[in-house]
C-alpha cells in the first residue's frame, strides 16, 4: 500500500517525508535526503513550498493514507509570487504609492510589483530611484523590524532616504560602532526602545560587518519582516563570506528585497549566489549544477568555464521575481542625476585630519585666518580627504586609501566596460584612479596638465574605459559625451569650473542621461564643498563661517 506524503515546516526547513517514486523530482526541486529523519529537506521559502506543492497537487489522490501538509506550509504556497504580479511591469496607470515624494513612471511599476512579492530583485540603474521603492515598500507594508545590508559608503544614505519619501517615524539605527560586541549591544538596545516607543526599527548595517560575530548571531535571532541587500551583487561569489551568511538567511519568512544596477557584473553565473538568498527555487542550492548547466566547461580537466549556453533560460528565470529598468529606458528621469558616496577614513587619518582642521578654525577664531588666504588652508585640508598629506617639506604622504577603495566599489558597481570619467582636482587622486583601472584591466587615459588622451576633436576616444580629468583642464571645448556616468573624486572651489566640468557629458549629442557621483569624506570639508556647490554658495564663506556642515 502506498505511503502517504507528509510535509512540516519549522523555521528553517520544509520537511518532506514521501514515496521513493518522487526522489527524482524533489532532488530536482534542490532538496537534500536527511537519513536520520527520513525526510527531504528543502529551504523554507515561498518558490520552494510552490514547487513541492506542484509536485504533489495531481499526485495526492493516489494516496491511501491522504496528503498532509501543515498549515505553514500552505500560507507559504498561498502567499508566494501572484500569478498576476508580472502586469504591473508594463502598466502605465499605476497610482502613486503612499509616500512623501512623487513616484516616477517607473518607480510605481516597481513599487507594485515589488509589493505583490514575497521575494524581488530591483535590477535598476544607478540613478533611477531603486532607493525610494524600497522606503515605500517598508512604509507601506508596516514592517516593525527590517534589516538592510549595504556598502559601507551609503550607511548615511539609509536615514536620509527614509527622511525624505517616508511620513513614518522610524528608529533608524547605523551599525557604525568601532567593535562587532559594541555593534550588536547597540543595536539590541536600540531595538528594545523602538519597541517601547513602539515605533518600526530599521537596523543598517554594513556587508562586512553583517557576518561578524556576534552580530551575525543578533541577525539570525531577529525575526525581521523585511530583509533589504544594497548592491547585492556584491554577493556574487558563491563560497565568499558573505553570500554564505546571506544563504543562511533564505528560510527567514520576511519579505527581501535585492538592489542592484548590475544583477551579473562580470558572468551571467554572478546571479546565483544572490538568488541562493533570494528564492532557491529559481536556481537551486547547487552551484555545481547551476554552473555546468548554464556553463560550457572546458580547460584543464574540463573544469573552467569556457562559454555560456541556456541564457535564454537564465534570463526567464532571473526577471520571473525580478524588476528591470536602464537609465535609457526610463524615460522620466531628470536629465542630470546626482548622488553621493560616503567614504568614510580610517581613525587615524581622521585624527591627523581634525588636528589640523582644529588648528585651522582657531586661527579663523583669531583673525589670523581671513578669506584672503582661507583657500590655501582649506586645500590642504581637502587633500586629506582624498588621503594625502603634504609634509612640512613639501613631501606628499599617503595617509589613507578610503577613496580609491570606494572608486574601485564603483567599478564594481557600473556595468563591465562603462565608460567613465572621473573628475579630480589633485593630480595624486588622478594616480589612484589610474592605478585602481589598470589593476582592473582597464584602459585608462587623462586629460590634466601633463598629459592629453582625448582625440584630435578633443573627445572622448572608443578605446579608453576610464578617463580621469583635472577639473581646471577639463573646460571648454572638451566633448566626454561618450560616458553617461562621472564620478568627483575631488572637487575643486571654482563654481565655475564644476559646472564646466559638468557640461562636458551633459551637453548637445549626449544621448543617455548623466550620473555625477560624488565622493565625500563624512566629518570633513568635503560635505561643505559638495553643498556649497550644489546651492551655488561662496564657498570659502560658507566654509569659514560652517553653514553648510552636511547636505542629503
Amino acid at each position: 500500500m502506498p505511503d502517504a506524503v507528509k510535509i512540516i515546516t519549522d523555521v528553517k526547513y520544509i520537511r518532506v517525508r514521501a514515496p521513493f517514486s518522487f526522489k527524482d523530482r524533489l532532488k530536482a526541486i534542490g532538496g537534500r535526503w536527511n537519513p536520520a529523519g527520513g525526510n527531504w529537506l528543502f529551504p523554507r521559502t515561498h518558490g520552494i513550498a510552490k514547487k513541492i506543492w506542484e509536485v504533489f497537487k495531481h499526485a495526492s489522490h493516489v494516496f491511501v493514507r491522504g496528503f498532509v501538509a501543515d498549515d505553514e506550509f500552505r500560507w507559504l504556497v498561498a502567499t508566494g509570487k501572484p500569478d498576476d504580479a508580472d502586469e504591473f511591469k508594463t502598466r502605465v496607470d499605476l497610482p502613486d504609492p503612499p509616500s512623501k515624494t512623487t513616484a516616477w513612471d517607473h518607480q510605481r511599476q516597481a513599487y507594485w510589483y515589488a509589493a505583490s512579492m514575497p521575494s524581488t530583485m530591483l535590477a535598476m540603474d544607478m540613478g533611477t530611484g531603486k532607493s525610494k521603492v524600497a522606503v515605500d515598500v517598508v512604509s507601506n507594508m508596516d514592517s516593525r523590524l527590517t534589516l538592510i545590508l549595504c556598502p559601507k559608503s551609503v550607511i548615511n544614505v539609509w536615514p536620509r532616504e527614509f527622511a525624505a519619501h517616508s511620513d513614518k517615524p522610524f528608529d533608524i539605527f547605523r551599525a557604525t560602532q568601532a567593535s562587532g560586541v559594541k555593534k550588536e549591544k547597540a543595536a539590541r538596545e536600540a531595538m528594545t526602545l523602538a519597541h517601547v516607543k513602539k515605533r518600526p526599527f530599521v537596523c543598517v548595517i554594513n556587508h562586512e560587518a553583517s557576518w561578524r560575530e556576534p552580530f551575525d548571531k543578533f541577525i539570525h535571532e531577529t525575526e525581521w519582516h523585511c530583509i533589504i541587500v544594497d548592491e547585492s551583487h556584491r554577493a556574487k561569489a558563491p563560497k565568499g563570506k558573505f553570500a554564505t551568511f546571506l544563504a543562511s538567511l533564505a528560510h527567514k519568512p520576511a519579505r527581501k528585497l535585492m538592489l542592484t544596477g548590475t544583477p551579473m557584473p562580470h558572468s551571467p553565473l554572478d546571479i546565483f549566489a544572490q538568488y541562493k538568498f533570494l528564492e532557491p527555487a529559481i536556481f537551486g542550492t547547487s552551484y555545481f549544477r547551476f554552473k555546468t548547466h548554464y556553463g560550457v566547461m572546458g580547460g584543464f580537466q574540463n573544469k573552467a568555464v569556457v562559454g555560456f549556453q541556456h541564457q535564454d533560460e537564465l534570463h526567464d528565470k532571473l526577471y520571473s521575481i525580478a524588476y528591470r529598468v536602464t537609465k535609457e529606458e526610463a524615460l522620466d528621469l531628470p536629465e542630470e542625476i546626482d548622488t553621493r558616496r560616503d567614504c568614510p577614513m580610517d581613525a587615524a587619518a581622521l585624527k591627523l585630519y581634525a588636528d589640523i582642521e582644529s588648528d585651522f578654525y582657531a586661527q579663523v577664531g583669531t583673525g589670523e585666518v581671513t578669506a584672503s588666504n582661507a583657500l590655501s588652508q582649506m586645500l590642504h585640508l581637502q587633500r586629506i580627504t582624498s588621503g594625502w598629506l603634504t609634509t612640512d617639506d613639501g613631501v606628499l604622504t599617503k595617509v589613507s586609501d578610503h577613496k580609491r577603495l570606494e572608486f574601485d566599489a564603483i567599478l564594481d558597481d557600473l556595468p563591465e566596460k562603462e565608460p567613465l570619467v572621473v573628475f579630480a582636482r589633485f593630480r595624486a587622486d588622478l594616480d589612484d584612479t589610474r592605478k585602481t583601472a589598470v589593476d582592473r584591466g582597464l584602459a585608462y587615459g587623462e586629460v590634466s596638465g601633463r598629459q592629453n588622451d582625448l582625440t584630435d576633436r578633443a573627445e572622448y576616444p572608443e578605446d579608453v574605459d576610464v578617463m580621469g580629468v583635472q577639473i581646471q583642464a577639463g573646460g571648454v571645448g572638451v566633448d566626454l559625451t561618450r560616458a553617461s556616468y562621472a564620478v568627483y573624486y575631488s572637487c575643486g572651489f571654482s563654481l565655475g569650473d564644476y559646472l564646466q566640468s559638468r557640461s562636458r557629458l551633459h551637453r548637445p549629442g549626449q544621448v543617455n542621461k548623466v550620473t555625477f557621483i560624488h565622493l565625500t569624506t563624512p566629518g570633513t570639508i568635503d560635505p561643505m564643498i559638495y553643498a556649497a556647490l550644489r546651492r551655488r554658495r561662496n564657498l570659502v564663506e560658507a566654509v569659514l563661517k560652517k553653514e553648510l556642515p552636511d547636505d542629503s
